[in-house]
């Protein structure tokens, strides 16, 4: 989980609402020994309007691209 490196905020979209509350569960009720960053925000929406932040920003993006708009 990338709460466990030590980022100052950790921003999650989900598209789905039902994943969005199940993402949103799980960053209340987990808090771990080894969670180096406690600045959670999930977000239910599309990614494609979130407005990115200035600073210098990591993504991990989890299958972002319809089949078809995948390379082969």
């Amino acid at each position: 989980m990338a709460a466990n490196y030590p980022f100052r905020r950790i921003v999650g979209i989900e598209l789905l609402p039902e994943l969005h509350h199940a993402r949103w569960r799980i960053c209340v009720n987990t808090a771990v020994n080894t969670q180096k960053c406690v600045d959670l925000e999930p977000i239910c929406g599309d990614a494609r309007t979130f407005t990115f932040p200035a600073e210098p920003t990591v993504l991990y993006l989890f299958n972002p691209l319809p089949e078809e708009g995948c390379l082969r």
